[in-house]
């Protein structure tokens, strides 16, 4: 009883660990696409000549 207990909490925090992992990679992902856009954005703002506070110029 005791073993089946521990293998079904294993189980449960695996799949538990799992999806936050996923998340986590999706994240990751999401910010990397974030940071191009703005690379981009920023490349466009300096081309015509439009100045950005500084406090945003790192976002």
């Amino acid at each position: 009883m005791i073993r089946k207990n521990y293998k079904e909490r294993y189980e449960e925090l695996y799949n538990i660990f799992q999806e936050l992992l996923s998340d986590h990679r999706q994240v990751l992902k999401s910010l990397g696409e974030l940071r191009a856009e703005n690379e981009i954005l920023m490349g466009i703002l300096k081309k015509y000549g439009i100045e950005i506070p500084t406090k945003y110029a790192d976002f």
